[in-house]
C-alpha cells in the first residue's frame, strides 16, 4: 500500500512540475516594444536585454527608470550627462555608486524579437553586468548622430522616381512631398491624392519607412502604388547638396529636393 501512495505522489509531483513549464517559457515572452507611445511620454532612450529581462527609460524630465526582471528590482535615477567617447564611438551614462549604462554604436540584435538596433547596451550594477541592445527613440537626443543627419529634419519634395524625373505638371494636387520629423520618429507626406504618414526610423546612413497609413481617395494611374512600394523598399539615403537620395541594397530609388 505504502509502495502505491509513493507511486501516486510521485506522480502528481512530475505532474505539477509539468504544468508550471509553460508558464516559465512566457516568464520571457513580451509584446513589441510601443516606441510611438513611449516617445509620447518624452522617452527618448530605450535599452534592454533578455536572460534575464532588464529594462531602461531615459525621459525627457531627466530621468532614468531601471527594471530589472530578476529580482523584481526597479528604481529611478536622475540622469547624468553622457561622457562621450568619439574614438570608441560610445556614450557613458555613470548614475553613481557603481551603476552605469554604456552604448556602443554598433548593430545589435534582440536574440528574442529580431529587432535590429542601433547600439549595444552594457547596464552596470550591483557588481552584474546586463547585455542588451539601445536605440534613441528620439533621434536628435543621440549625441553621436551627424550634423548630416539632423538635414533630413525638413520638407523634401519629389523630383525622381526609379531614375526617372518626375513632370510636376502631371500631379493634380501638388508635387508629392515628405515632411520628416527625426524628434517624434514620424514622417508624413502625400502621393498625388493621398495623404499619408508612418514611423520613420532614421540613422547616420540609414532610414526606413513603415507603420504607412493613408487617406482612401481613388487615384487614377498607377504612381501611388509605384511610389509607396519604392517608399517600402527604402533603406539608406546619402545627400548631395540640396538633394535626398533613397536608396534600396545601395541603389537609387527615390530622390527629393529640400523645400525651401
Amino acid at each position: 500500500m505504502y509502495k502505491k501512495l509513493f507511486v501516486i505522489l510521485l506522480a502528481f509531483i512530475v505532474a505539477g512540475c509539468g504544468a508550471h513549464k509553460p508558464a516559465d517559457k512566457n516568464v520571457e515572452h513580451r509584446e513589441p516594444v510601443n516606441y510611438d507611445g513611449k516617445r509620447t511620454m518624452g522617452i527618448y532612450l530605450f535599452a534592454s536585454g533578455n536572460e534575464p529581462f532588464w529594462m531602461i527609460d531615459m525621459n525627457s524630465d531627466d530621468s532614468a527608470k531601471v527594471y530589472i526582471l530578476s529580482n523584481n528590482y526597479s528604481a529611478k535615477f536622475k540622469t547624468p550627462e553622457p561622457v562621450i567617447d568619439s574614438v570608441t564611438k560610445s556614450i557613458n551614462y555613470n548614475f553613481g555608486s557603481g551603476i552605469s549604462l554604456v552604448l556602443k554604436k554598433e548593430k545589435c540584435t534582440d536574440n528574442m524579437s529580431g529587432e535590429i538596433n542601433d547600439f549595444t547596451a552594457s547596464f552596470n550594477i550591483q557588481e552584474k553586468i546586463y547585455k542588451g541592445c539601445g536605440k534613441f527613440l528620439i533621434a536628435t537626443r543621440n549625441p553621436l548622430l551627424s550634423n548630416s543627419t539632423l538635414r533630413l529634419n525638413d520638407i523634401w519634395a519629389l523630383r525622381k522616381i526609379s531614375g526617372k524625373t518626375i513632370v510636376p505638371s502631371d500631379f493634380k494636387s501638388g508635387v508629392p512631398v515628405l515632411e520628416l520629423h527625426l524628434n517624434d520618429g514620424r514622417f508624413f507626406g502625400n502621393t498625388d491624392c493621398n495623404t499619408i504618414s508612418g514611423s520613420l526610423n532614421v540613422g547616420d546612413a540609414y532610414i526606413t519607412f513603415s507603420d504607412f497609413t493613408s487617406t482612401k481617395k481613388f487615384c487614377d494611374g498607377v504612381f501611388e502604388p509605384q511610389y509607396l512600394q519604392a517608399l517600402k523598399s527604402v533603406d539608406s539615403w546619402t545627400l548631395d547638396k540640396m538633394l535626398l537620395i533613397l536608396k534600396n541594397k545601395g541603389a537609387e530609388v527615390l530622390v527629393f529636393q529640400k523645400v525651401d
